[in-house]
């Protein structure tokens, strides 16, 4: 924790230390003579006026006529007026004149739409007469406007040795009033000004909507919230800059003055909202946080969120104030978590600093403007670059996520690529442990295999036998003879079956489609089991369909029949003689695959355990491993059938699974 204070003390440090250098140099760059007279002949006095005379009317009521020759004017200087969040009305004068011979148009501007109140009034300074008086404002309906221009401006024509004084009323609604950069500037640039600027702004906003709608591609595709969080903050930045810059009250809300402010400060706390939950997941800050920064962060996100309320609730003055603080909080944590990550070389963390930092900054000394506690000429004059700073700030986050995007694509690749060395593995696990299994089956199965064997083993001995005796007494019976061979030929014929039938189901191998013959395999397992069937009394009933064939692998299906049978050989083995019965039959189920099952009249099995009687390890044989059914379905599944089991009435149980025909309908 102690580490994490230091880093947020180090980054706070840093982070003012480059905003009073970025405020230091317009301040030096501004100083002007003291004279509130401007002559519009002389081009070097246009621009932004920052010599004017200032009055604060703290009633909010007095008119033209109270102010002209009231006491208490003072000389301004340097700066462009600000007020921030106050009660009064503000009175702002100067004197323009026209020391040419020829008339001058010219145009006083507030470069900003976001003034409730702004009324307008000029003298003829000679003849101490009203010439014209204009009242505009964003709470007035735009088309009220004197000039229909997105910003507050006034136009005047100045006559040829004329000498106008102007005076300029600003009001606020509710206690708030931005720092107007008021500027004085010929027609012709006025003009040419506002036509560049709506470039700017249309060049502004289709970049930041083609970012908005890459984002949003990108989460199609990934569907990584992140890029989702992304686009909804460019989104909701689009919708703050078209009221900021007025483009909203110019095309959208002509005859709805009143919904500027509340659209702008919804737009502006979602935003920020929407952009610190993307700083908050795209930096992976929960991993590398500490938790108390960590939830002073989200508990920050919350109230920006629960502070839109704030605007319908409390007014635009005071939610403005809450949501100021609250980004400017946000904005220093962040600022001090994305240091201490770069300072952990977190490439993700540089590239988000590049980003973050002018934006960061520029929007500050916005924020703090508002309070009064400092204003940067230069930010204040270029209106623009809060929307420059962005651009540049989505650009880099930009390249970011691009970087991102292929750490992601890298990642996923190795993710494929050790997926399939595990798909790999599984595979030859199981082939392994289907063999185990077939293994153990055959252990189990030694009984019969040795009864199988005892048989034509023992004829092959007698023959043996018998043949030595008429050998040695000299009768000699070349039928008799033969017929001894040929009987010995054929039990070791049947041996040898007996040895190739273990031999293919101890055989390790892995599936191989084949054409089947499904009565020959049923015949082959009756016979491996048979010593079980005569041994444990039980009788065996066969129900197959004649000429029935499937698609699969021979020793597989043999395998599953055995593991069915043996279940069965044990559930009715304690059973009287008369109850000893198994069936198996087969038959065809629909045009494309055969059905085969295994019945038993033997104690069965709860229906509770009918949904996990295929898992693996479970059993409910004392002594079991409980993989039997469970490798039976493994080899059914993967010849692309199904298996059930399900207990009969009054006792008994049955087990169903289909295999594909050969010779599908």
């Amino acid at each position: 924790m102690q580490r994490a204070v230091k880093g947020i003390n180090i980054a706070a440090a840093w982070y003012w230390l480059a905003a009073l250098m970025v405020m230091a140099i317009p301040a030096a760059a501004t100083a002007q003579p003291q004279q509130a007279f401007y002559d519009v002949a002389d081009a070097s006095q246009l621009g932004v006026i920052l010599r004017y005379d200032l009055l604060e009317d703290r009633s909010a009521r007095q008119t033209i006529a109270d102010v002209r020759n009231q006491a208490g004017w003072r000389h301004a200087s340097g700066q462009s007026p600000r007020f921030g969040f106050t009660g009064s009305a503000w009175w702002v004068r100067l004197e323009l004149g026209n020391s040419s011979t020829q008339e001058q148009n010219v145009v006083l501007d507030l470069k900003t739409p976001l003034q409730d109140y702004v009324d307008w009034y000029v003298f003829d300074a000679e003849l101490d007469q009203l010439k014209t008086s204009v009242a505009s404002g964003d709470r007035r309906p735009f088309d009220f406007r004197y000039q229909r221009n997105h910003t507050l401006s006034l136009p005047l024509i100045v006559h040829p040795g004329e000498r106008l004084q102007v005076y300029l009323h600003m009001a606020s609604h509710d206690g708030f009033l931005e720092s107007p950069p008021l500027s004085l500037l010929a027609a012709q640039d006025f003009m040419a000004y506002r036509s560049q600027e709506k470039f700017y702004l249309g060049a502004y906003f289709g970049c930041l909507l083609a970012f908005c709608l890459c984002s949003l591609f990108l989460y199609g595709l990934t569907r990584e919230n992140t890029y989702l969080l992304f686009s909804a903050f460019l989104f909701l930045t689009v919708c703050t800059n078209l009221v900021y810059y007025g483009v909203s009250a110019e095309l959208l809300l002509r005859t709805y003055p009143e919904a500027n402010n509340l659209v702008l400060l919804t737009c502006f706390s979602m935003g920020g909202g929407f952009f610190f939950l993307f700083a908050r997941q795209f930096l992976r800050l929960s991993a590398h946080t500490p938790s108390l920064l960590i939830g002073i962060y989200d508990v920050v996100i919350c109230l920006l969120f629960a502070a839109v309320t704030w605007v319908f609730m409390a007014g635009y003055a005071a939610a403005y104030a809450v949501i100021g603080h609250l980004m400017l909080i946000d904005i220093m944590l962040l600022a001090a978590l994305a240091i201490r990550l770069c300072w952990q070389k977190n490439i993700d963390a540089l590239f988000f600093f590049v980003a973050f930092f002018p934006m960061g900054v520029s929007l500050s000394m916005k924020l703090l403007s508002l309070s009064n506690v400092f204003t940067v000429q230069y930010l204040l004059e270029k209106n623009f670059y809060l929307a420059q700073t962005t651009i540049f700030a989505v650009v880099a986050l930009g390249f970011s996520i691009a970087h991102s995007m292929k750490t992601l694509r890298l990642a996923m690749h190795n993710a494929r690529s050790r997926e399939l060395e595990a798909a790999i593995a599984l595979k030859d696990s199981e082939v392994k442990m289907f063999h185990l299994a077939r293994v153990t089956m055959a252990g189990e199965m030694t009984g019969a295999v040795a009864h199988e064997l005892s048989q034509p083993l023992s004829s092959i001995l007698t023959n043996s036998q018998a043949a030595e005796m008429m050998i040695k007494s000299h009768r000699l019976d070349p039928a008799a003879h033969l017929a001894i061979v040929l009987d010995i030929i054929h039990q070791a014929q049947m041996a040898t079956a007996v040895i190739v039938r273990v031999r293919r189901l101890l055989f390790p191998g892995t599936q191989a489609a084949d054409k089947v013959y499904v009565p020959r395999v049923y015949a082959t397992v009756q016979t491996l089991l048979r010593h079980d069937f005569t041994q444990k009394q039980i009788v065996m009933h066969e129900q197959c369909e004649p000429g029935l064939y499937i698609r699969g692998d021979a020793i597989q299906l043999q395998q599953v029949l055995v593991n069915l049978l043996m279940n069965a050989v044990d559930a009715v083995k304690d059973l009287p003689p008369a109850r000893r019965t198994i069936t198996l039959s087969a038959r065809r189920a629909g045009a494309r695959f055969a059905l085969l099952s295994v019945a038993d009249t033997g104690c069965g099995f709860p229906t509770s355990c009918q949904a996990e009687i295929f898992a693996a390890f479970f059993t409910t044989k004392e002594g079991g491993l409980g993989l039997g059914l469970n490798i039976c379905k493994k080899i059914v599944n993967a010849h692309g059938g199904e298996i059930t089991a399900q207990p009969l009435a009054p006792a008994g149980s049955l087990v169903e699974f289909t295999m594909p025909l050969d010779d599908p309908r």
